[in-house]
């Protein structure tokens, strides 16, 4: 067996450190040459030195967050983009697992309680029931305007995939960039979540600007999507179309500048509204709660399955049960070994590095005693003839 074929896609982070490891064996091999051995201890160390701090801990990192079994989709985004809002609406659309013992527990606590109001309801929280049929309400997870709301990643299992609900990337951001990045580095594919058709920019004083986050967060990613979120706040907004020509265009630089930024990982933008696709599909909600209110106004200008459709709900679903899930084992792999093979770049850069700097400059020094010493027999044996 070639003991350079990996014969499990598992294997690939211990073939990457057994690997390093042969390197260092071989460097730590003794040469009687003083100007070889002081070139291989040059080259150990900083080989070492790379392993130590850097390898190691991200292999154990890679192996840690790596997911082999099931597609996971991480949306990522500002603050109060519509991420939650937009997760919530595929729960119930899609059926997630958990979301579906939820409405029915929902229910069968709404009989029980009927009739009462939103303030009524939450007058009495001190009732367990009561506040247990607060938390399994329709859009429970959905943001309230503050900028920190979701302080924890929260992944979301359904039967072909696993989506991760990830906190803003805006905000008290040193407080959850651990959040952020581990399930970052979770994920096979990434929704960029925004409610803007402006591109990303670049930040100011240094602080750090969209643009320098997403080269951050995102570089070792294989595949990733802007997810415009168009926000519609009265039924008057909704036409036939979702987006109009200027937003049609403007996402069309969108694309330029996330190539730009992330080179060939980046796919394509998919549209849809969050909003309207939450109203479109939520059921389970507290009677006067503002969204029981805004899904009435809406519902009085366009029945459920049409909300679905405006909002491209169903075709995004459909993207991600298709052309996503179908995929899952091809895509799970490239990204696993995307994620590797990042690793295996920097070791590459520093090996040419070495070689530049190192192996070449003594290859030239060992050729110029080679041709002096040979010059010196020549010399030696004419001088020898001669006589």
């Amino acid at each position: 067996m070639n003991e350079h074929i990996i014969q499990n896609p598992h294997q690939i982070y211990d073939f990457i450190d057994t690997t390093v490891n042969k390197i260092l064996s071989d460097l730590d091999k003794k040469s009687e040459n003083e100007a070889v051995q002081g070139s291989k201890e040059r080259v150990l160390k900083i080989v070492s030195s790379f392993k130590n701090q850097t390898l190691d801990n991200a292999i154990s990192e890679l192996k840690k967050n790596s997911e082999w079994d099931k597609l996971v989709i991480a949306f990522y985004g500002e603050t109060n983009a519509g991420k939650s809002t937009l997760i919530e609406a595929l729960r119930i659309y899609l059926g997630e697992n958990v979301k579906i013992k939820n409405i029915s527990k929902f229910n069968e606590l709404k009989q029980k309680f009927s009739g009462l109001s939103v303030a009524k309801t939450r007058q009495i929280q001190e009732n367990k029931e009561v506040c247990e049929m607060i938390e399994l309400a329709d859009g429970a997870i959905i943001g309230d305007g503050r900028p920190d709301f979701t302080r924890k990643s929260t992944s979301y299992e359904f039967d072909d995939f696993i989506l991760i609900d990830l906190p803003g990337i805006e905000g008290s951001e040193e407080k959850v960039i651990g959040e952020i990045l581990e399930s970052v580095k979770r994920a096979h594919a990434v929704f960029y979540v925004t409610s803007s058709v402006t591109p990303p920019q670049k930040g100011e004083d240094n602080k750090k600007g969209t643009i320098e986050k997403i080269k951050e967060h995102l570089s070792d990613q294989s595949e990733v999507y802007v997810l415009f979120n168009k926000r519609i706040n009265s039924h008057h907004q909704i036409k036939e179309n979702l987006l109009n020509e200027g937003e049609q265009k403007s996402l069309l630089v969108i694309d330029e500048k996330m190539r730009e930024i992330i080179g060939d990982s980046y796919a394509s933008h998919k549209v849809v509204s969050a909003k309207i696709a939450f109203l479109g599909v939520a059921e389970c909600l507290l009677e006067g709660s503002k969204a029981a209110q805004d899904r009435a106004k809406f519902l009085d200008k366009f029945d459920r399955n049409e909300l679905i459709k405006r909002s491209n709900l169903d075709e995004f679903g459909l993207f991600l049960q298709n052309e996503l899930a179908e995929n899952a084992q091809k895509k799970i792999k490239k990204s696993n070994f995307y994620k590797a093979n990042n690793i295996l770049k920097q070791l590459i850069d520093i090996l040419k590095d070495i070689l530049c700097n190192n192996i070449l400059p003594l290859k030239e020094m060992l050729a110029r005693e080679y041709q002096d010493a040979k010059n010196n027999i020549n010399t030696a044996f004419l001088s020898l003839k001669n006589d």
